[in-house]
Parts: structure tokens; C-alpha cells; sequence
């Protein structure tokens, strides 16, 4: 597989939410692996596919800031003050201990990237798609 996994998706300091990059939820394994040689197939690098799992990958991710300080909880704590986006984050927690995928794919905005990454993960059983734009969060 040509993906990083689980990875600090706060390495450069806490970052609210994953700006430019595509995320869905995967529940099978097999369906997984699909969607990484497919990407792959597609021009996304390893450094651009990122996959979380278990314990493991709920933690790097820090749905709730806990691990990196006062301002990271404030910030998560305001995310979730969204109905749509404690959601979000509830599927991810509650997916992760439950086996299955979180994958984030770096992209450049563009729609011609947003649009093959969806197809690819939609393809291999994705679900919960969602675009991190600058201002916005897209529902694919």
C-alpha cells in the first residue's frame, strides 16, 4: 500500500481540520487496500493518502484536542458546537474503534481532483465524503 499510516496530521502544530483534502470513512479492508492502489493509479502520491486506524489513529488524530493543549480544545470545542460537525466526528470516533478507515487525501482544490477522489472512493465503498475547503466543507 502507497499510503502513510496513521501519521500526525499535527506534526507543523495543531491544525483544525484538514484543509484541501478529501475524507471519507472506509469499512472493509479489502475496500481499503482498493481505494489506496486506485489513488495511486490516479496520480496521488503516498504523501498525499493518509489512512487512520484503531486506537492508534484516534489518537494521532485528536478528535478532541485533548493532546495538544488549552487552545487545541478551545478550537475543537467551537467546531463541535455544529450539530453536522459533533456528527462527524462521533462517526469517525466511533468507526475507528469499530475497525474500520479513516482516509484523507491531500488535493489541490481544484474540482478535477475533488471529483477523481471521490469517484475512487465511492468506487471502493467510501462513505461520510466531505471536502475541507479554506472557509468551507463540502459534502461529496
Amino acid at each position: 500500500m502507497d499510503a502513510k499510516i496513521n501519521p500526525d496530521p499535527h506534526v507543523k502544530g495543531f491544525s483544525p481540520h484538514p484543509k484541501g483534502r478529501v475524507t471519507a470513512i472506509v469499512d472493509e479492508l479489502p475496500d481499503m487496500a482498493g481505494a489506496i492502489r486506485a489513488l495511486n493509479q490516479a496520480g496521488f502520491s503516498d504523501g498525499q493518502v493518509s489512512v487512520f486506524a484503531g486506537k492508534e489513529g484516534l489518537a494521532r488524530l485528536d478528535l478532541h484536542g485533548e493532546a495538544h493543549g488549552f487552545l487545541a480544545r478551545v478550537m475543537r470545542s467551537v467546531e463541535s458546537m455544529t450539530m453536522e460537525d459533533r456528527t462527524h466526528s462521533q462517526e469517525i470516533e466511533e468507526g475507528l474503534r469499530n475497525g474500520k478507515f479513516f482516509v484523507t487525501v491531500l488535493t489541490d482544490g481544484s474540482d478535477e481532483q475533488k471529483t477523481a477522489v471521490e469517484r475512487v472512493l465511492k468506487a471502493n465503498h467510501a462513505h461520510s465524503l466531505r471536502f475541507f475547503g479554506a472557509w468551507t466543507v463540502e459534502h461529496l
